[in-house]
């Protein structure tokens, strides 16, 4: 049965094969129908630009939005307190060679002592200089 098969279909390919090369043509009647064929380079030919052609697509650009303004650099606003020292009366002043003093309001005050908030940092034969709450003063004898 398989044999039968085989044979029925090897068979009918040979006759395809038969067909097929009668249908081919001889060189010169090949070369005689090439000559029948237009050359599309030729005149009658619709050229690229005569045949109907579809509109280009838009290409849209997309909106650039507004750069957002950059904020402005916050001013550091420097406030300006304006201290005002302690009232100090300077009664007098002792300076020595291991010894620097000042007579304040009846008191007397050594080199860096404190009174009423004023540190005394200098004291010199004009008068003294202190510091009162990072600022630095000088007070003259009178």
């Amino acid at each position: 049965m398989i044999k039968t098969l085989f044979f029925i279909m090897f068979f009918l390919l040979g006759v395809n094969t038969l067909r097929a090369d009668e249908a081919l043509l001889s060189d010169d009647e090949f070369l005689r129908e090439l000559d029948n064929v237009k050359n599309p380079f030729e005149d009658g030919y619709p050229k690229p630009k005569d045949l109907p052609q579809k509109p280009k697509p838009k290409i849209i650009a997309p909106k650039k939005s507004k750069p957002k303004p950059k904020p402005k650099p916050k001013r550091h606003v420097i406030k300006r307190v304006i201290i005002i020292p302690p009232e100090l009366d300077l009664q007098g002043v002792i300076v020595g060679d291991d010894m620097h003093q000042a007579i304040i309001d009846g008191q007397i005050v050594p080199l860096k002592g404190i009174i009423k908030g004023a540190q005394i940092y200098a004291v010199t034969k004009e008068g003294i200089g202190f510091i009162f709450k990072g600022k630095k003063f000088f007070l003259k004898v009178e």
